[in-house]
């Protein structure tokens, strides 16, 4: 999502966006997907309305990118930044995922609110 909207606004490379959807689609389980898509959801329509959101979330989005190009054999050195990023992001998800259901995604489509 956050990748994806960076990606539509133009920041980052398809293929890096591509190889983080592989990477998530392989990789991590639906409580991640539920927990991500909790709070990345409302995260996207504040980087629709503000370019120091839509920065700040390019810094880490990027470094998670490289990171998971290194991962799959992309890349040839590790991005530090991008492990901390792993590291605290897709754990948190998974924890949030246990606790939230599915969250509606095509709210990304029409503006509405992803969850109450």
């Amino acid at each position: 999502m956050i990748c994806t909207e960076l990606w539509r606004q133009g920041l980052v490379s398809r293929e890096l966006a591509v190889m983080d959807l592989r990477f998530t689609q392989e990789r991590l389980t639906p409580a991640h997907y539920r927990g991500y898509h909790y709070w990345a959801i409302p995260m996207v329509h504040r980087m629709r309305r503000s370019t120091a959101w839509t920065q700040v979330w390019k810094v880490l989005a990027v470094a998670r990118m490289h990171e998971i190009a290194f991962q799959m054999g992309k890349a040839e050195r590790p991005n530090y930044l991008g492990k901390v990023v792993r590291h605290t992001l897709e754990p948190i998800s998974w924890v949030i995922g246990q606790f939230v259901g599915e969250a509606d995604v095509a709210a990304l489509k029409t503006g509405d609110k992803a969850h109450g």
